[in-house]
């Protein structure tokens, strides 16, 4: 009887031990028409075995996993997502695994302090390391995954980034560097990445960004704010990308219970000078010599308004008496040689001609000398009391100024003269008869 009654017990004992199947839930997601099978917050150290072949979704967040081999997953030929987070990951085995159908990779909240070597994975579209220790990354170390689009590098204290970070990533289209430790960005950064959508570097340490950083095609969403930007002449360029594509760039604000992103360029603050703190950069304005000395922003401070040119037209008539002019005759097939000297008497001025005789008045055309901003000059010479009169005329142009000086002989001077003479004569008949 005692060996049918241990038996019994043994039987009893083996029935209400705990089952050793791993304690997870598996149900398919309707969504994406995939077996989900969730191990969240199981207390688990390693990854459990006997999970169903067909896993088409792996969520193993909030455990104590510190250290974790992809090939522990090779055996599940249909897995597409695989979450990882909230675990205390220091290291990520990739070596020899194999996961050609993966999609979704998430390695958020982990203790990760160097890059793991992404191979194997060649169908990876989504990549997140969010809340790591990542400090610096290596030049291409991405490269394997160039099928990804979504790369998510949040809070990591990312000091500094070589200019191959993102190499190969051609379809890649969003990009999180938020929440760093960046003071400066490397000018090619984002050189190749021509699908490029989505760029978050808020809250970092920036303080201006390299002259032709961002690529030519525009973003749809452009984060940029909480950075100690310096508006002075080096941030001009990023200035001005805020102000032609200020329909994309944006912020994220804290609602309640979830995460509202708006179209706000004036989100993008100075925070020095002292002078500018708090002023949007786009709307921050300062006086920058230009190559050609050009001050950009003149006495307004606009940017980009070229300077008023100088007027080349004459601004004033200036009167004056020349006490001697230096004339240049053109010269023609008769040029008649005129030498004219006025000396200011109460009597007839004694004036001495030398002229071709003409039926009709000669006219001289002169050319004086020009100086380096010839004025519009009227020359005026001091009046005697009888006749003749001189005019001359100067034509005020970008070459050399011409003067056209018109002498006429005066008709009414000689028949003066004939007249005195007569009057002589007969006074001198008089008193000699």
């Amino acid at each position: 009887m005692l060996p049918c009654a241990l038996s019994v017990l043994l039987a009893t004992l083996v029935a209400g031990a705990p089952d050793a199947a791993p304690p997870c839930e598996s149900e398919m997601n309707k969504i994406k028409d995939l077996l989900q099978v969730s191990c969240v917050g199981k207390g688990l150290s390693s990854v459990p075995a006997g999970l169903p072949k067909d896993t088409g979704i792996l969520l193993l967040g909030s455990n104590r996993l510190s250290r974790v081999s992809l090939a522990s997953f090779q055996h599940l030929s249909a897995l597409v997502e695989l979450d990882l987070s909230n675990n205390s990951l220091t290291a990520l085995d990739t070596g020899g695994a194999s996961l050609p159908g993966l999609q979704q990779l998430d390695l958020s909240v982990n203790g990760l302090k160097s890059l793991p070597a992404f191979q194997g994975m060649p169908a990876l579209k989504r990549l997140a390391l969010v809340h790591n220790a990542l400090s610096q990354l290596p030049a291409g170390g991405f490269r394997a995954l160039r099928n990804l689009d979504d790369l998510e590098l949040e809070g990591n204290g990312i000091r500094d980034l070589p200019e191959g970070a993102f190499e190969g990533l051609e379809k890649l289209k969003d990009v999180d560097l938020a929440d760093n430790l960046l003071e400066e960005l490397p000018r090619e950064l984002l050189a190749g990445l021509g699908n490029l959508e989505i760029l978050r570097l808020e809250r970092n340490r920036l303080k201006r960004v390299p002259d032709g950083f961002f690529p030519e095609n525009y973003f749809a969403y452009l984060y940029l704010a909480e950075n100690p930007w310096v508006c002075d002449c080096e941030l001009v360029y990023l200035r001005d990308y805020i102000l032609e594509y200020e329909t994309s760039v944006y912020t994220r604000v804290q609602g309640p219970g979830k995460e509202i992103t708006e179209n706000k360029p004036e989100s993008v603050e100075c925070q020095a000078p002292a002078s500018e703190k708090g002023r949007p950069v786009m709307h921050f304005q300062a006086h920058c010599e230009g190559p050609a000395g050009d001050s950009d922003g003149g006495e307004e401070g606009t940017w980009g308004e070229s300077p008023t040119p100088l007027s080349t037209e004459p601004h004033a008539i200036i009167h004056t008496t020349l006490p001697s002019t230096s004339v240049r005759t053109t010269p023609s097939t008769a040029p008649p040689t005129t030498s004219v000297r006025t000396t200011p008497s109460t009597a007839p001025p004694t004036t001495s001609v030398r002229t071709t005789p003409s039926t009709a008045p000669p006219t001289t055309s002169v050319r004086t000398t020009p100086s380096t901003a010839p004025p519009t000059t009227s020359v005026r010479t001091t009046p005697s009391t009888a006749p003749p009169t001189t005019s001359v005329r100067t034509t005020p142009s970008t070459a050399a100024p011409t003067t056209s000086v018109r002498s006429t002989p005066s008709t009414a001077a000689l028949a003066t003269s004939v007249r005195s003479l007569l009057f002589l004569s007969s006074v001198f008949l008089l008193f000699y008869f």
